[in-house]
C-alpha cells in the first residue's frame, strides 16, 4: 500500500477561495468567476478536506482489517462492502 506523496495537510480555503496550506503554499487554485460562486466554494472546501478524509479512510480501513473483515464489493454485508469502498477511495487518492 502506498502513502500519499502530495502536500501534507492540513489544507484550508483562503480568502480568494484557493486551497492552501497553513503557511500559504497553494495546493489548488479555484476558477472563481468562471463557474458559479457557490459551486467554486464547495469544490474548494472538498479539496481542502481531502487530507482529513484520506486519513479517516485509512484509519477505518485499518480498524476493519484488525477486526478480521475482508473487502467484498457488492457484498450483502455492509461492512465488507464499505471496506471495499474505502480501499478504492484510498487507492484513488494515493494513485495506486
Amino acid at each position: 500500500m502506498s502513502e500519499f506523496k502530495g502536500t501534507p495537510g492540513p489544507w484550508i480555503v483562503d480568502e480568494d477561495f484557493d486551497v492552501t496550506t497553513n503557511d500559504g503554499r497553494v495546493v489548488a487554485w479555484t476558477a472563481l468567476g468562471v463557474f458559479e460562486h457557490e459551486e467554486t466554494i464547495s469544490n474548494a472546501q472538498l479539496i481542502a478536506a481531502a487530507p482529513d478524509l484520506l486519513e479517516a479512510c485509512q484509519r477505518a480501513r485499518n480498524q476493519f482489517y484488525a477486526a478480521g473483515y475482508e473487502p467484498k464489493a457488492g457484498s450483502m454485508n455492509p461492512t465488507e462492502c464499505l471496506l471495499a469502498q474505502l480501499i478504492a477511495a484510498i487507492s484513488k487518492a494515493t494513485g495506486e
